[in-house]
């Protein structure tokens, strides 16, 4: 008979199963409607579009990006490993202080500093790369314990 390995090893929960295939998933519609939609618009000339389909063309990456974030929601409900949901609850709180701080600093540059304004889709990256590595940080800091 096997033991159990303890919430904060290298092991992950069912909770953590579903909420990882969840977000591969998201992640590959993203990847995959992405780039022709870039592509169409950057060829706008021999595929000209109107509106309102310019407008539909260009909310359907947002999609599987909401379907991310919403995933962790519905991840946090499902997780019944209490010390796991506390540490993914550090992560996002984290990655929302990094991302909500960019962008209310590149918001004064812009705005107050003369620098010139970024498109908004980056605040989410900054959220989502701060989230995954602050992730990482703490699996390695709870490994000696």
């Amino acid at each position: 008979m096997t033991r159990p390995a303890p919430p904060h090893s290298a092991s992950f929960t069912p909770a953590q199963r579903v909420h990882n295939r969840r977000t591969l998933i998201a992640l590959g519609v993203y990847a995959l409607v992405l780039p022709p939609i870039v592509w169409v618009r950057a060829h706008a000339d021999a595929y000209p579009l109107h509106q309102p389909w310019i407008a539909l063309l260009s909310l359907v990456p947002a999609l599987p990006l909401i379907a991310l974030f919403l995933n962790f929601a519905r991840y946090l409900s499902d997780e019944s490993d209490e010390y796991v949901r506390l540490m993914v609850m550090r992560q996002i709180l984290v990655a929302t202080t990094a991302a909500m701080s960019c962008a209310v600093v590149w918001g004064f540059l812009s705005e107050l500093g003369g620098m010139k304004p970024i498109a908004n889709y980056w605040i989410p990256v900054v959220w989502v790369v701060t989230q995954s590595t602050w992730g990482l940080v703490q699996r390695f800091r709870n490994r000696g314990e």
